[in-house]
Parts: structure tokens; C-alpha cells; sequence
């Protein structure tokens, strides 16, 4: 789905993916947004799943967010 003004672009997907597990097809899926302008500036954002690069990354000063709800998501 996307949607157009004069200043931006926003695009919304839906993206899917199937892996085995103990010989049973496991599908994932999570949505995406990009957003585009040429005369706005946004900045760079990501959201994942955290993962030992990210717990790494935070001894050197890189930053995330930590969710309660979600201890496994950052």
C-alpha cells in the first residue's frame, strides 16, 4: 500500500517468509514502512529483534530501546 503528497512518500508492506523446523514449515512475517522525501530529512530507523551484535554494540555506545513487554525485542 502506498501513499502519495507533495512532500512524501510512505509504503507499507507486509513481508512474509517460510523456514522448516523439525521438518514442519514455519512462516514468519513482520510489516514494513518506508518512508521517502526529497525535501524532508528523516532519520535512519530500525526495528529488530535484538541479537548479541546489538548487546555487543551497546558496550561501545551504540543506543536502543529495551521494550518490558517484550524482553526479547528491542
Amino acid at each position: 500500500m502506498t501513499a502519495e503528497t507533495e512532500l512524501t512518500r510512505v509504503t507499507i508492506y507486509d513481508y512474509q517468509y517460510t523456514t522448516r523446523q523439525r521438518q514442519q514449515p514455519y512462516t514468519n512475517g513482520y510489516p514494513l514502512v518506508a518512508m521517502e522525501s526529497t525535501s524532508l530529512q528523516f532519520s535512519s530507523v530500525s526495528l529488530s529483534p535484538e541479537g548479541s551484535v546489538d548487546r555487543i554494540g551497546s558496550k561501545f555506545g551504540f543506543q536502543y530501546i529495551d521494550f518490558d513487554e517484550r524482553p526479547t525485542f528491542s
